[in-house]
């Protein structure tokens, strides 16, 4: 199919205008104007998702614990951020910034990596004598947060991707950016047509 009919002879993008000779096909050498914005903005995306960003977290810890000493030396640990995983039972995250999102379960920690913003706030909030067991909760922001489990590891810290997605104001303003560059797109190939 010859491309160069359907469309025109001369093709422009931002940087670059050219042109092509009579009957010579258009090639994937050329970039309309028409996918450049959905081009810059997966872009965007993927540099978004790789920016990690120092995070609010609210963390539910249950420890084996067997007495009041070990507690007040878990404490004294997490405050600066050191966690001694080999006694971690389970380990719930929230994210108090964004409420809607689902909290994050996991068990069989093997390590954590945590790299405090300031000093944790750390409280004791339960205890099973008969589980022999302490639930901990810790709130804070952090700059490094990852856990190694028996199975893989997880970056626990949000991203500019998990904020733009949480907010409305950010998606309806990236959805208007690329509603314009892409009209603006089909309107220079619709000019393009009728030269043609």
């Amino acid at each position: 199919m010859d491309v160069q009919a359907l469309f025109t002879d001369e093709s422009e993008n931002m940087y670059v205008h050219t042109t092509f000779p009579k009957g010579r096909p258009l090639t994937g050498r050329t970039l309309l104007l028409l996918t450049q914005p959905s081009v810059a903005i997966l872009a965007i995306m993927f540099v978004f998702m790789q920016w990690h960003i120092p995070t609010t977290v609210r963390v539910s810890v249950t420890y084996e614990a067997e007495d009041i000493e070990h507690v007040d030396s878990i404490i004294d640990s997490m405050k600066i951020g050191e966690f001694p995983s080999a006694l971690i039972k389970t380990f719930l995250i929230h994210y108090p910034d964004f409420p809607k999102s689902r909290p994050i379960t996991m068990t069989n920690i093997t390590r954590i990596d945590v790299r405090p913003a300031g000093t944790l706030k750390v409280e004791a909030v339960g205890q099973d004598i008969h589980q022999q067991e302490m639930r901990f909760q810790f709130d804070g922001i952090v700059e490094l947060f990852r856990v190694r489990t028996a199975t893989k590891n997880r970056d626990l810290l949000l991203t500019r991707f998990d904020r733009l997605l949480h907010s409305q104001k950010a998606l309806l303003g990236l959805l208007m950016l690329w509603l314009v560059f892409t009209g603006i797109g089909w309107f220079k190939v619709y000019k393009g047509l009728l030269k043609s």
